[in-house]
């Protein structure tokens, strides 16, 4: 009995030890590894948002009736989308002066909110609340369409929406 007993805390001695080393080297790699995935999806939010002002801004002085299809990759974790204006980040601003695409993401239970100035302007004409729930991971297809409203003053703006 005593060879039996001892074969048995040996082998426990041996799967505490594999444990004990196994634990601290696992969570260092959970620890290394979260980092690299928010930097990861900040640089997906910033190719995201350079390649949408970029073709609003050519689909833009291509003029009326000019259209522009893109493909982007969303990440997870993208959990607001907009244009913005220069006084207010309400979604119903003038048109005229939303010259600001906001998108907004979590990353490590933080919020983070990167903000694309463009040079013309834009407006997502989706329902707002559709967009929003739209907004998961994978492919999305946009479609930019120069655009204008009529009124006392002609003004063209680029359109922008999720197909």
């Amino acid at each position: 009995m005593r060879i039996r007993a001892q074969y048995s805390m040996e082998y426990l001695m041996v799967f505490t030890i594999i444990f004990a080393t196994l634990i601290p080297i696992a969570f260092f790699i959970m620890q290394w590894i979260t980092p690299q995935n928010c930097e990861s999806v900040s640089n997906q939010v910033n190719v995201i948002g350079n390649q949408l002002i970029s073709s609003v801004e050519q689909t833009y002085y291509s003029g009326y009736p000019g259209r522009t299809t893109i493909n982007l990759k969303f990440p997870s974790g993208i959990t607001n989308f907009s244009t913005i204006s220069n006084n207010t980040a309400s979604p119903g601003t003038n048109i005229s002066s939303q010259k600001y695409l906001s998108i907004t993401y979590q990353c490590s239970g933080k919020s983070n909110t990167v903000i694309f100035h463009s040079k013309v302007p834009m407006n997502i004409s989706n329902y707002y609340d559709e967009l929003l729930n739209r907004l998961n991971a994978g492919d999305k297809r946009f479609q930019i369409d120069a655009t204008y409203t009529k009124g006392k003053n002609i003004i063209l703006f680029s359109s922008i929406t999720l197909k």
